[in-house]
């Protein structure tokens, strides 16, 4: 599904850099949608290539959320259980 491509490349003083990204397209018969999100640099000079990481805040934040609800959850099933055996 998630496809990570390079995208734009540009060279400047023996440097080539390029943008990296992980796309989603979706193909439906009446249209469809692609999502991208930029996810690194690439840096090449003298036959050698650097990665740079492009940190993603809200992705971060959306995960951490995810975790919160699902570890309450938990505390309030296990809760529940312990009230029904009493």
């Amino acid at each position: 599904m998630w496809k990570t491509q390079n995208n734009l490349s540009w060279t400047q003083n023996h440097r080539t850099i390029t943008l990296q990204s992980q796309v989603l397209a979706v193909q439906l018969p009446f249209g469809g949608f692609v999502w991208q999100r930029p996810t690194a640099v690439l840096v090449a000079e003298n036959g050698r290539t650097t990665r740079t990481p492009i940190p993603d805040p809200v992705r971060t934040i959306w995960l951490a959320g995810k975790i919160t609800i699902a570890l309450l959850l938990l505390i309030q099933f296990i809760h529940t259980c312990k009230r029904k055996t009493k």
